[in-house]
């Protein structure tokens, strides 16, 4: 088993965290199969001033998990039918989470959900080997094979929130 992220890699800026979620290894486990995948894009959302981000309304029974501790699984369901995978970042009290975009074969929001067989009951489940889902160390991602681009599907936060540089990804 690889090492455990800590509490700390996650208690820090959405932005921050996003970009060094690159090349880190998501793990489940099923029984007692493990199945590991290198984190290939995310897309950072931090604070309520963010428009795109689920806690710009202030706390709600939905948003919860993102006012709490880092390291938490936040499991939220677009358009009805799509599980969407974030980890919870920052501090207590500031929201802020990290959407899991793609990892190894698992390529696209809902694809990665449904390949880890992760829906809403994950939400606000600690993101550690005692819970079946976590996030190890992996191999380091030079600044020159990241690529910072808009986020996808956030149209509605506005032209300023919508073209902010937040999501992260590993060139191809």
């Amino acid at each position: 088993m690889g090492r455990l992220l800590p509490r700390a890699f996650f208690a820090r800026r959405g932005d921050v965290v996003a970009r060094d979620l690159l090349g880190k290894v998501l793990v489940r486990r099923r029984g007692r199969r493990l199945t590991r995948w290198p984190i290939q894009e995310t897309e950072a959302y931090h604070g309520t001033a963010d428009r795109a981000s689920h806690a710009h309304r202030g706390p709600s029974a939905r948003n919860a998990p993102m006012f709490g501790a880092p390291r938490v699984w936040y499991v939220t369901l677009i358009y009805g039918r799509y599980w969407m995978l974030n980890v919870v970042t920052g501090s207590a009290g500031e929201p802020s989470a990290v959407l899991l975009r793609a990892a190894g074969e698992l390529m696209g929001p809902g694809l990665l959900t449904a390949g880890l067989a992760l829906d809403g009951r994950w939400t606000g489940v600690p993101a550690t080997p005692a819970c079946d889902a976590w996030i190890e160390a992996g191999a380091p991602v030079a600044p020159a094979d990241v690529e910072v681009l808009k986020r996808v599907g956030v149209g509605f936060a506005g032209p300023h929130w919508s073209a902010r540089r937040l999501r992260f990804r590993i060139r191809s």
